[in-house]
């Protein structure tokens, strides 16, 4: 279990890097970071990074006490920046025995930064659009392209040759992500590990697999589903002792069947303002909460595949899907739609540049966008009919939510939709 220990009083601690820091790095931190940071959050990094010696990039083991008074940083403020560099990405934080292990992260690239939907969100809350638009174009225009050039380029085999008697075996690669991780906080990933690993049916190196952690936080994310389904729709799609992902994922929807969807809608809160908290909720919400929170109407599981395909088809992020999906509901009466129907949409928003939540708001709220919602919406002439099992999920889920909370929670995710008429 990992505990937040923020006092630093009495403690010793060390600082590791997989890398020095370049100039490109650092015009990136004082360029994108600082804006979201601040300075004294800034300085704490640069401090700490100052103590890796440049061989073996560690420090030596050191107390806290003496480090604040070198660089005349104030506990509780060193602490406030400390825990800002870990909510950006830039540090990870780990403790034992009265001693704290700092492990600085490389910010990302310009470009992943851009790319990276919390990140630019909050820069440009932060940055004056005319700013940021300089430092944008500063940072990512290129003169030189690339690819009108041709790739000449030697492939490894090309140049080298291994001998038979060298065999080497990689077990299992777990991508590096050095960026913001969303967690599906509800899912206790732990607990689920620990009931598949007594099982004793399940292969250890598929637990450490990463595709197949994904696939169960993605599916018990989607699917609205506990830890004990969870497990129960991994030994359901085992073949041999290893998981077949697109089995689990079979299972994972014929469970959300079986379950008929009598499942707990409880509100997210949040202590944000008006934009920032509907945003929020876009962001994190499934969307099978979000259609029961505010059309008090539930998605069929092959409705859920069809937005977990939405989501790998167009690489867009949850936010904007959430978005695109409150959109199609709130102009077809609740009816959902084709796919293909979908895609128009969202394929049509990725060409204008609408790859953010907040930029899918802005765009379906500009009353002077050519492309009003009559292009993409057309009139229905009839709304899909509820499920036959749909009032007595409504009569048991009204047991755990009340009108208030349910209210509440429509109103903050329509607190930022607003169409044009």
């Amino acid at each position: 279990m990992n505990t937040k220990l923020y006092s630093v009083e009495n403690t010793s601690f060390l600082v590791s890097m997989e890398n020095s820091l370049t100039s490109i790095d650092r015009q990136v931190l004082n360029t994108l970071y600082l804006p979201i940071i601040d300075n004294n959050a800034l300085d704490c990094y640069n401090a700490l990074a100052s103590l890796v010696n440049t061989n073996s990039f560690e420090s030596d083991i050191l107390l806290h006490n003496n480090f604040l008074t070198k660089f005349h940083f104030d506990p509780k403020l060193f602490v406030e920046s400390r825990i800002k560099l870990e909510a950006v990405g830039l540090l990870k934080v780990y403790f034992k025995d009265n001693v704290y292990l700092y492990e600085l992260l490389l910010p990302l690239s310009a470009k992943e930064f851009f790319n990276n939907e919390e990140l630019s969100t909050i820069f440009n809350y932060n940055v004056e659009n005319i700013e940021a638009t300089k430092i944008y174009k500063n940072l990512m225009n290129r003169k030189l392209d690339s690819k009108k050039f041709s790739n000449i380029t030697k492939s490894f085999d090309e140049v080298f040759e291994l001998s038979d008697e060298f065999n080497h075996s990689i077990d299992s690669i777990t991508p590096k992500n050095n960026g913001i991780v969303i967690k599906n906080e509800d899912f206790d990933m732990q607990q689920f590990l620990l009931l598949i690993e007594v099982s004793g049916l399940v292969n250890s190196s598929v637990l450490k697999d990463y595709e197949f952690i994904d696939a169960v936080t993605r599916y018990s994310f989607l699917f609205n589903l506990n830890v004990e389904e969870m497990k129960n729709a991994t030994l359901l799609s085992l073949k041999g002792n290893d998981c077949d992902i697109n089995q689990l994922k079979l299972q994972a929807k014929h469970i959300f069947d079986e379950k008929k969807l009598h499942v707990t809608f409880k509100p997210i809160k949040h202590i944000t303002t008006s934009n920032d908290k509907a945003i929020n909720l876009y962001n994190t919400l499934s969307p099978t909460k979000l259609v029961e929170s505010v059309f008090k109407t539930a998605l069929t599981s092959s409705e859920i595949l069809m937005i977990d395909e939405l989501l790998i088809e167009t690489e867009l992020p949850l936010g904007v899907i959430n978005v695109c999906l409150f959109y199609v509901l709130k102009n077809k009466d609740g009816e959902i739609p084709s796919k293909n129907y979908f895609l128009k949409i969202l394929n049509t928003w990725k060409r204008s540049g609408v790859t953010t939540t907040l930029k899918a708001l802005e765009y379906i709220n500009n009353k002077n966008k050519n492309n009003s919602k009559k292009e993409f919406i057309p009139k229905t002439k009839k709304t899909k009919e509820l499920p036959e099992w749909y009032n007595e999920y409504k009569e048991n889920n009204n047991k755990s939510l009340n009108d208030n909370e349910s209210s509440e929670l429509s109103e903050d995710i329509t607190s930022f939709f607003k169409p044009s008429k």
